[in-house]
């Protein structure tokens, strides 16, 4: 490992995938050269190690691998660790798969993903429950799948961790359109319903009416990575068609 560990940068991936291929036929197999010698991206590791977890059935060299897979970040490796993760089976090799996923996670398809991690987030097993759930974290828009599973049993401890997690990721402000009255003048129950939205998400909501003559800039606190915004009119009149489109 310490020879290994020097000469790392001196491998091509010819090299590694060599290097690879003789580290899962050994005898005894020393778990700390996989990370030191399978972290190169490169086509030809990538198929030795496809080859490897196909054929292989020691646990212990299939947790080392998982991740190695993960970390060549191949769209077409997701069904592979997306099945080893939700499958019964060892829980090493498990959530090894589920590491795979997460080291990945970047490049895998957005939306199965989700439902993936979102069904370990439930898992029986807590550890592998709280590993994804920091992965769910780390997605786009994490909040509205974070609170849906607040909406379900957790184990307490996942639980807690969720809350953690939303306490990290404040909702979005919202902008309600509204098509107000003559001069831009906004109904008082449109208030009410802004004012009592800003109470519940605990962030800024603003109300805009396709009437008003002049459209205000927004506030210094909208200015944040995501910004939601909410039509409120029938379909499919020109406003829907033209104006909103305009103002988004």
């Amino acid at each position: 490992s310490d020879l290994c560990a020097v000469l790392v940068e001196r491998l091509d991936g010819t090299l590694a995938a060599r290097l690879l291929a003789w580290w899962i036929d050994s005898e005894p197999a020393d778990p700390s050269l996989p990370p030191l010698i399978g972290r190169i991206r490169d086509p030809h590791c990538a198929d030795v190690l496809r080859q490897a977890l196909l054929r292989l059935h020691d646990q212990q060299r299939l947790a080392a691998l998982y991740p190695l897979l993960g970390h060549q970040r191949n769209p077409s490796d997701f069904s592979l660790l997306q099945d080893k993760a939700l499958q019964p089976g060892p829980m090493a090799v498990r959530a090894a798969a589920l590491e795979g996923l997460l080291v990945g996670l970047s490049v895998w398809p957005r939306a199965p993903l989700r439902r993936t991690l979102m069904s370990l987030a439930r898992d029986l097993d807590p550890k592998l429950a709280a590993q994804a759930v920091d992965g769910l974290a780390r997605l786009p828009s994490a909040r509205s799948s974070l609170l849906a599973l607040r909406r379900g049993d957790l184990d307490p401890g996942v639980a807690q961790r969720v809350a953690r997690r939303l306490r990290t990721l404040p909702p979005s402000p919202l902008v309600l359109l509204i098509h107000g009255r003559s001069g831009g003048v906004i109904p008082a129950e449109w208030e009410s319903l802004a004012k009592e939205l800003r109470q519940r998400r605990g962030a800024p909501v603003r109300l805009q009416a396709l009437t008003g003559e002049d459209v205000a800039p927004p506030e210094p606190e909208l200015f944040f990575p995501h910004l939601t915004l909410v039509p409120l009119f029938l379909l499919p009149g020109a406003h829907v068609r033209v104006d909103v489109p305009d103002i988004a």
